[in-house]
Order: C-alpha cells, then structure tokens, then sequence
C-alpha cells in the first residue's frame, strides 16, 4: 500500500468477487463437497465405471452450484480435488493394483466434468431468483 492509501487503478478490494458468507455453514458445505468427492473417486476405482463418476460428480457440484451459487468454482475445487487422489491412495496402499496412466487421466477428466454441474447449478440457482422475484413484483 502506499503511504497515502489511495487505491490503484484497477485494484480489486478484499470482497470485489462478491459477498463472503458470515455463517458456520460454509464449512459444512466445503466438507461436503469432498465427502462427494472421495464418493466419486470410490465409485471409479471399485466400480470401475467412470461414467457412473461423471455423473455423481455433475450432481454433486450442480447441488452444490445451486445452494450457494456465489462463486461456483469453489465447489469445483471441493469435488474435484479428491477424485485423483483415490486412486492414488488405492495404488500406495495396494488395493487397486491395476492403476495406470490412463487412470490418472480419466481421473482428471472426470473432476473437470464438474465445471458445468458448478456452473450450472449456479446459473439456475440465479435463473430461478430472478423468475421468482419478477413474479412477486
């Protein structure tokens, strides 16, 4: 900062990306986010069916877009996370010997799979509180 505190051109200010939420339960929903996560990476390596992964991750970050639409790439960030670990986790501890490269791969495609569950969810969340509000006018 400067030593008169003028703000930068273009500078963003601590809460510029929109409201931070004060209540406890952000915490909870981050923690939900990566039980739903590990739930994903489970169904991949036990299932092996990554289709059945795409979709529990699409709904999970589209549940989770929609109840706290601010920011969807937090829950990204939440569900996708874990998803690639699980198997690596699996490898190390010899449950899943048959980890590969494409493993690892399919993994990685599956978290990004959240982007539009995210996203979406989001832009549904706001869809819906628009329509809502316009019909209460």
């Amino acid at each position: 900062m400067q030593a008169n505190d003028e703000k930068q051109p273009g500078a963003l200010e601590p809460n510029a990306l929109g409201p931070v939420p004060s209540d406890g339960k952000a915490l909870l929903f981050w923690a939900m986010g990566a039980l739903m996560g590990v739930g994903a990476g489970v169904t991949f390596v036990v299932v092996d069916d990554p289709i059945l992964a795409v979709v529990i991750v699409l709904l999970a970050t589209m549940a989770l877009g929609a109840s706290r639409p601010s920011r969807p790439w937090r829950w990204l960030l939440a569900v996708g996370i874990p998803i690639p670990l699980v198997p690596i986790v699996a490898k190390v501890s010899s449950l899943y010997p048959a980890y590969t490269q494409a493993t690892s791969l399919w993994s990685v495609l599956i978290a990004l799979s959240g982007v539009a569950g995210a996203f979406g969810g989001s832009v549904m969340r706001r869809a819906i509180t628009a329509v809502l509000s316009e019909k209460d006018h």
